[in-house]
């Protein structure tokens, strides 16, 4: 058994444990990825580097303290192939 969950192969069958979380816990971890993820990505299209924090709003500060450092090559770049994706989906 020991194997089975090292190897994942019960993993696939507690899907089931979602059902019984409710549409605001749901709505709310989904929210707070695409938060965690964007804002992890936002340097690489700025083009300059942040330091990391736990907290949102130093994470924040930190972005818009280095404002007048944006590379507009790394933003347009990034912001095409951003409009690309959406628009070819």
């Amino acid at each position: 058994m020991l194997i089975d969950v090292v190897r994942g192969r019960r993993g696939d069958r507690l899907g089931f444990v979602v059902n019984f979380l409710s549409h605001s816990v749901i709505s709310g971890f989904t929210s707070g990825a695409a938060i965690t993820i964007g804002l992890s990505q936002l340097p690489h299209m700025l083009g300059y580097k942040v330091a990391k924090s736990h907290y949102i709003h130093e994470t924040l500060h930190s972005l818009f303290s280095k404002i007048d450092q944006v590379c507009s090559l790394s933003l347009l770049t990034s912001g095409r192939a951003r409009w690309q994706s959406l628009l070819a989906a």
